[in-house]
C-alpha cells in the first residue's frame, strides 16, 4: 500500500511541471494592465518558445476589431503593426498562437490608451510606453494554461480518491 500511495504521489508532483511545459507570454508591449502615454503603433508578444507561423493576434476596442497593416511572427515574437496611433480608450490584444508542439493557446492582453491631449495632436510616430506599477511577469502569465492545470490537477485528484473510496470498500 505504500508504494501505491509513494508512486501516485509522485505523480501527482510531476504532472504540473508536464503540463506547464507548454509555451507561455515572457513579456509583451503593450503589456497586461499598462497605461499607454504616447503614440503606439506597433504591439508585441514575446513567448518562451518559437512559435508557428500560422499565429494570429487581434486587437479590440468595444468589442469592435481594429485592423493592423501587417502582423508577423518572427521565432518566439508575434507583431502586429497598426496603420495609425490608438485614440483614447481600453483595448484588448488577443492572441492565438500555435505552440512548437502543436497545441493551440490563447490569451488577451487588456491595456489602456490615455494620453495628453497635445499628444494625441502630434504626428511623430512614437511607441513608449508607460508601464503600470502591477506589471510584473507573474501577471503576464497565460491564464487560461492556469485554469487547464487547475482543473486537470482538480481531476486527478477526484480519481485518486475515488480509487481510495473503492479499494477500500473491496477490503472492507
Amino acid at each position: 500500500m505504500g508504494k501505491k500511495i509513494f508512486i501516485i504521489l509522485l505523480i501527482l508532483l510531476s504532472f504540473p511541471t508536464i503540463v506547464s511545459a507548454h509555451t507561455t507570454v515572457s513579456h509583451s508591449t503593450p503589456a497586461e494592465g499598462e497605461i499607454i502615454r504616447k503614440n503606439l503603433l506597433e504591439v508585441t508578444v514575446n513567448f518562451t518558445e518559437e512559435i508557428e507561423k500560422i499565429s494570429t493576434i487581434e486587437l479590440l476596442s468595444k468589442n469592435h476589431e481594429i485592423p493592423f497593416k501587417r502582423v508577423t511572427v518572427e521565432d518566439n515574437k508575434l507583431i502586429g503593426q497598426l496603420e495609425k496611433p490608438l485614440e483614447n480608450g481600453s483595448y484588448r490584444l488577443n492572441w492565438n498562437i500555435i505552440a512548437q508542439d502543436g497545441h493551440p493557446l490563447t490569451g488577451e492582453i487588456p491595456f489602456t490608451v490615455e494620453k495628453e491631449k497635445e499628444e494625441k495632436e502630434e504626428k511623430e510616430e512614437t511607441n513608449t510606453v508607460v508601464a503600470n506599477e502591477n506589471t510584473t511577469p507573474e501577471n503576464i502569465a497565460n491564464d487560461s494554461t492556469n485554469i487547464v492545470i487547475t482543473i486537470v490537477i482538480t481531476i486527478l485528484i477526484a480519481i485518486i480518491l475515488f480509487g481510495f473510496i473503492i479499494l477500500g470498500r473491496k477490503r472492507g
